[in-house]
């Protein structure tokens, strides 16, 4: 939704009321300005505190000494990211200054050259001409940027010679002219300038921002360098948090890899160590590994078969132990088996242990018809 202009206020001011009147805060003061001129520029950058520096640097030759005399107020009608574009209104002396003097003890107003609050009535391209009893000021615009301002007396020329001196002037630029328009101090109300300010503003919003007080133009290049701050600011923190984004991408990448990485190394190592792979890496290396801490036996279940084979033959009497479950496993093994008595039990025990195993007995219960139920740990290595 566009936002609704506010009202401003114009008023026409001449140099002999210059101090003389306090005129409303918010105002616009249409000033007729002696000493002032005008230049369009064209940059390739952006940025106030730029453009200024710049305008200083190529008035420097010409102005010598006497440019910091001058006071520069850009109007900014075109600004990109690397380019920037629109007019410098120099006032020379302190004569046609703005220092705060204009308006009486009024602050908050803003100065205009006086033929500006009538841009509108060209469509922002063209001449605008005053004209009254003391003075003849034209104004050239060419789409809303001031190109040519032009002070004279009134006993110098009239509007025609005017328009003739501008026509000329523009003919040697290679360009036309424009529409013309011609007012002056003939005693219009104050509402005729009013509403061709307000026409004005509405056209081409920029110009509400235009300022040539002493004041407005330092105004202007505060804001500008505290807008230019909060954009390196914010460049910053941006920076910073795609940094931040980066490095976060970077570990839960790496984390990522390097889970599937090491998932694999126990298995790659395992293959490397003994020449074979195994699901269980950790059980094969501690099978392994109590083999060679055992004497270099045999941990596989055939090896733990061929060990227990002779133990039977030793038993008292055929059949004084029956195994009937037995679970295998590189660590330990667990036989579930019954007995006649805790005779058989015990000399099963000492006989594993002569063989270099470590057997504990467990759950010893009666069984009905005579006999015992036993369960029975085999580990290798002797008891202490």
């Amino acid at each position: 939704m566009k936002k609704k202009m506010a009202e401003k206020k114009f008023i026409p001011v001449s140099r002999q009321e210059k101090g003389t009147a306090a005129f409303v805060e918010g105002s616009i003061l249409l000033y007729p300005f002696k000493n002032l001129s005008v230049q369009p520029f064209s940059f390739p950058f952006s940025g106030m505190p730029l453009v200024r520096d710049a305008l200083k640097i190529q008035l420097r030759p010409l102005l010598g000494e006497k440019a910091e005399d001058v006071s520069l107020v850009p109007l900014l009608t075109k600004t990109e990211k690397k380019s920037s574009e629109g007019a410098i209104f120099l006032l020379y002396g302190e004569e046609e200054g703005t220092d705060g003097n204009i308006g009486g003890g009024a602050k908050n107003y803003a100065v205009w050259p006086l033929p500006l609050a009538f841009a509108a009535e060209i469509n922002g391209s063209g001449l605008i001409i005053w004209e009254d009893a003391e003075q003849i000021i034209s104004l050239w615009l060419r789409e809303w940027v001031p190109m040519l301002y032009r002070w004279s007396a009134r006993e110098r020329a009239g509007a025609a010679k005017e328009r003739e001196l501008m026509q000329a002037y523009a003919e040697e630029r290679g360009e036309t002219l424009g529409d013309v328009f011609i007012t002056g101090g003939d005693g219009s109300a104050d509402a005729d300038v009013q509403e061709h300010g307000m026409r004005t503003i509405r056209a081409y919003p920029a110009y509400e921002h235009l300022d040539l007080s002493t004041g407005g133009a330092d105004l202007l290049e505060q804001r500008e360098r505290t807008a230019g701050l909060f954009m390196k600011t914010a460049r910053g923190a941006l920076a910073a948090g795609l940094l931040f984004a980066l490095i976060s991408g970077g570990l839960f990448f790496q984390r990522s890899f390097l889970k599937d990485t090491i998932a694999l190394h126990p298995e790659n190592v395992y293959a490397l160590s003994f020449g074979e792979r195994s699901r269980q890496p950790l059980a094969s290396a501690g099978s392994k590994l109590a083999s060679l801490q055992n004497g270099g036996r045999d941990a596989s279940l055939q090896g733990l078969l061929r060990t227990l084979g002779p133990v039977w033959g030793e038993l008292p009497g055929t059949g004084s132990i029956v195994i009937e479950t037995l679970r295998y496993s590189t660590e330990k093994t667990d036989l579930l088996g019954t007995a006649k008595d805790n005779n058989s039990i015990g000399r099963l025990r000492a006989l594993l242990e002569e063989r270099g195993f470590s057997a504990k007995t467990d759950n010893i219960q009666q069984v009905p018809g005579g006999g015992l139920r036993f369960s029975l740990s085999i580990t290798r290595g002797a008891t202490s």
